[in-house]
């Protein structure tokens, strides 16, 4: 049970995400600064560092909070579907709700690569970069789990490299699910709806391993 020092600090953090949440999605991420964060918060530029040492680590606690939701997301659909194409489908929309629900268009790539690389090996980082980089291996596990379950199952080709294809796909769908907010005049040229797009990609990549 947290004493009441404990809990004032949670709060404090809490509230600290929360207003960093309003002005990145108000003015997008590069344009935020710990002085804005501050200001809002009506927090001394003090006290807010007191709690985090920079704003990529406020970033990364909202990555680190979308992320275990989309793990929830992903074990229930590789665990819960024994049809393989029900359960491919259902990953493609887990991945769909992280890009487009829990993170919003601000995140651009997931954290500061070179940093959440090295995370393992740089002590000096808040942990939360440990948190992050230890969590998109949970996140990879589940897939190369999936895929091991259904080549067992005589459901998958038994001749993939389970590990480079688990991140093929998941490399793949994130192209898939960003690309058209960046490129929406050729979907219109292809006059076919996001959706549309989206599904007819799911379905290339469920063809590429299903047997």
């Amino acid at each position: 049970m947290l004493s009441k020092k404990e809990k004032l600090k949670e709060f404090h953090r809490s509230n600290i995400i929360d207003v960093a949440k309003k002005l990145f999605n108000e003015k997008g991420l590069t344009q935020t600064t710990m002085d804005d964060i501050a200001k809002e918060g009506e927090y001394s530029k003090t006290t807010l560092y007191a709690y985090f040492k920079s704003k990529d680590e406020i970033y990364l606690n909202i990555v680190c909070e979308s992320m275990l939701l989309f793990k929830e997301l992903l074990v229930n659909a590789t665990t819960t579907n024994e049809n393989l194409e029900i359960a491919f489908m259902a990953i493609c929309e887990a991945h769909v709700s992280l890009y487009n629900e829990y993170l919003p268009d601000y995140r651009g790539p997931i954290g500061s690569t070179s940093k959440l690389m090295t995370a393992s090996q740089q002590d000096e980082l808040p942990p939360i970069y440990r948190e992050v980089f230890e969590l998109g291996i949970e996140i990879h596990k589940v897939i190369t789990d999936f895929l091991d379950e259904r080549v067992k199952r005589k459901q998958v080709k038994s001749d993939i490299d389970i590990s480079q294809t688990a991140y093929v796909l998941q490399s793949g769908l994130y192209g898939l699910i960003i690309m058209p907010n960046y490129q929406l005049p050729y979907a219109d040229y292809m006059n076919v709806s996001r959706q549309e797009f989206l599904n007819y990609g799911f379905k290339m990549l469920l063809n590429a391993i299903k047997i």
